[in-house]
């Protein structure tokens, strides 16, 4: 474990076994609609999460994002940037701060 933040990504103490599951499977196993608020702070996961949930046309069934991006590894920003930039087609921003947290809501 990572003390106040557990990740995937970095080395850590403690190692405690996840079971990672994918976010097009779980949404239609569980048959969820609409979302009206997803809130993500996953600590590195945030990236691959929603470019799945881009590339699936997921982010069209929840309403408010709020993501908190992870600055961890050199390529961190412009990837953000390219989450954003797609994440505009369906989504406008109502508050931004960089690596901190932001909201989009659904246009």
């Amino acid at each position: 474990m990572c003390r106040d933040g557990s990740s995937v990504f970095r080395a850590a103490d403690e190692i405690v076994p996840v079971k990672i599951v994918d976010v097009q499977e779980w949404f239609a196993r569980e048959a969820v609609g609409e979302v009206a608020l997803m809130k993500i702070n996953i600590e590195g996961g945030e990236y691959e999460l929603l470019e799945r949930m881009l590339d699936t046309g997921l982010v069209r069934q929840v309403r408010d994002i709020q993501v908190q991006f992870h600055n961890l590894w050199s390529d961190s920003e412009a990837r953000m940037e390219g989450i954003l930039f797609r994440l505009a087609a369906t989504h406008e921003p109502t508050w931004q701060y960089s690596f901190v947290w932001e909201n989009w809501t659904r246009k």
